[in-house]
């Protein structure tokens, strides 16, 4: 049986962009995470808006359950920055959490993952 594969959004922040006041950390993902394990792969793309009064750093932890097991990557951006980055998929779940630096006023920063893998592993219909 053949399958077909495609990319799919698990994961993105609201239209508005998640607000991170200057100082805070911030989960996105919630307690264990976005479930990854039906994906070959994963690519994240996230910018920090232009109207952002600080950088921010999003972590990327990779988690079984809701145990954090160790950290995937660290990306920091500069209030207009974007960034996007693949990875094979490091575990069941991942975490997501910001982090706005020290000073005044918040950062909003914008994030979606997208998992690759075929249809059959997603629910969809496999083809043959």
């Amino acid at each position: 049986m053949n399958t077909v594969n495609e990319t799919r959004m698990i994961f993105r922040t609201g239209r508005d962009a998640a607000v991170i006041p200057a100082g805070a950390e911030v989960t996105l993902t919630g307690n264990g995470g976005v479930k990854v394990s039906d994906c070959r792969s994963i690519r994240i793309y996230c910018a920090s808006r232009e109207s952002s009064a600080c950088p921010v750093t999003l972590v990327l932890m990779a988690a079984e359950g809701e145990e954090t097991l160790a950290p995937l990557d660290r990306i920091v951006l500069a209030p207009g920055e974007k960034a996007t980055r693949a990875y094979d998929v490091p575990g069941t779940s991942l975490i997501l959490s910001v982090q706005a630096d020290r000073g005044g006023g918040a950062a909003s920063l914008d994030a979606i993952l997208y998992g690759y893998g075929s249809r059959g592993i997603f629910g969809g219909t496999a083809r043959g």
